[in-house]
């Protein structure tokens, strides 16, 4: 998994975030019950890489099966998180971005 400055994501041969249609984290909040949300990619013993995203819920928490179905009527399968994980918030920069070198402590927690 690679993420470039654009904020672009490659997996698996893939571009994630090619254009703005098929973004997994603007997919994410497009969910009545997701406030935020970030992917990243996680080391998968199968695949290399998988994603992983990051939902902070707005209210009650969505079962990840009911995510995954809602971005699956909307991304390609392959664009689709293989792991959900429910957080309180996202860190961001000062400029308030998704900090990215911090998701990683997140995912530790998760």
């Amino acid at each position: 998994m690679r993420f470039w400055t654009s904020g672009a994501l490659s997996a698996m041969g893939f571009w994630l975030e090619s254009d703005a249609s098929g973004r997994p984290p603007q997919h994410l909040r497009a969910m009545p019950e997701i406030l935020d949300a970030a992917v990243f990619g996680e080391p998968d013993e199968l695949r290399g890489e998988s994603i992983h995203a990051l939902v902070v819920p707005r209210g009650a928490p969505p079962e990840p099966r009911a995510i995954r179905a809602f971005l699956g009527s909307r991304l390609e399968q392959h664009k689709v998180p293989r792991r959900i994980s429910i957080v309180d918030a996202l860190p961001v920069t000062a400029n308030g971005k998704v900090d990215r070198t911090r998701l990683g402590s997140l995912m530790a927690r998760t």
